[in-house]
């Protein structure tokens, strides 16, 4: 094989070049950062976080898989505190915006709202499209899920860290077929 002729490579190109290797870098270590906040251990030492910044890098992480499923709008008071660990507020999030939109669930619309009141933080999923309406006293608990929902334990998962951050989780239906909601309480704390 004959390699091609050099050709001259203008400036302009050679800075587009460059611009475009920086972002592919600024998005690498932006994605390797979250990755390792998802993934610190559980031993780590509780601490007052912002809350909406939890959700900001949870919706970043579920994003793709809810890009086909899903509608998601947020609406977040930046202000509110929780305590607990960055890891596991995330991953209660993740769990959380992962629940209404299985695999091959149709388009949805997810309305996230985050707001504090006195001592309790209220964060409220509002789902248009999908019956969360499960009477069972069983509902949190591992693989009692609907089969189409996954493994089931989704649910298990955000009641066990909401229920050690001190909090209470629950399913708002009204008995629409049509809109459900989930519902966490959490204790709010004050910033470090």
């Amino acid at each position: 094989r004959k390699l091609a002729e050099p050709r001259t490579v203008s400036l302009t190109e050679v800075r587009e070049l460059v611009s475009g290797a920086r972002a592919g870098v600024t998005r690498v270590a932006e994605t390797v950062r979250d990755l390792r906040a998802f993934a610190s251990t559980d031993d780590a030492k509780r601490v007052a976080l912002r809350v909406a910044d939890a959700i900001d890098l949870a919706a970043k992480l579920v994003d793709h898989q809810l890009a086909h499923r899903a509608r998601l709008t947020c609406e977040l008071d930046r202000e509110p505190f929780g305590l607990g660990t960055e890891a596991k507020l995330v991953q209660l999030f993740v769990n959380f915006l992962s629940y209404p939109a299985p695999p091959g669930a149709r388009e949805r619309a997810l309305r996230l709202w985050l707001r504090q009141s006195g001592e309790t933080i209220t964060i409220r999923l509002e789902i248009a499209g999908r019956d969360l309406s499960i009477t069972s006293p069983r509902q949190f608990e591992p693989f009692f899920e609907e089969p189409s929902q996954g493994t089931g334990l989704l649910l298990a998962t955000c009641h066990g860290i909401v229920s050690a951050m001190g909090g209470k989780i629950e399913f708002e239906s009204g008995g629409s077929r049509d809109r459900a909601a989930i519902v966490v309480e959490l204790p709010a704390t004050r910033p470090d």
